[in-house]
């Protein structure tokens, strides 16, 4: 069954597992300081383990980091990042 899942965000890094295939839809606080994200997932299929992480405007990122979403924290915009198959590529490197 398709249903829309909220998933908050750590500002360290976030790993949490998630319904395959999911499609984020939003990105955003809610409240004053609690960054989410929400998706939707298909409860028939199974979890995966990913993994993300929050970079502010003007920071660098690694190729193979996907683009998720931004959200605005006055005075400062961040954006999220699913970092998943970079770690997928280091653990097959060794």
């Amino acid at each position: 069954m398709k249903t829309i899942h909220k998933y908050p965000i750590d500002m360290g890094g976030t790993r949490l597992q998630i319904h395959q295939g999911y499609q984020i839809i939003k990105v955003d606080n809610q409240g004053e300081k609690n960054p989410c994200f929400w998706a939707i997932v298909d409860t028939d299929k199974p979890k995966e383990e990913r993994s993300f992480i929050v970079l502010g405007t003007g920071s660098a990122f690694l190729p193979g980091m996907q683009y998720v979403g931004t959200w605005q924290e006055p005075p400062f915009v961040w954006h999220l990042f699913d970092i998943s198959e970079i770690k997928l590529m280091r653990a097959h490197d060794n």
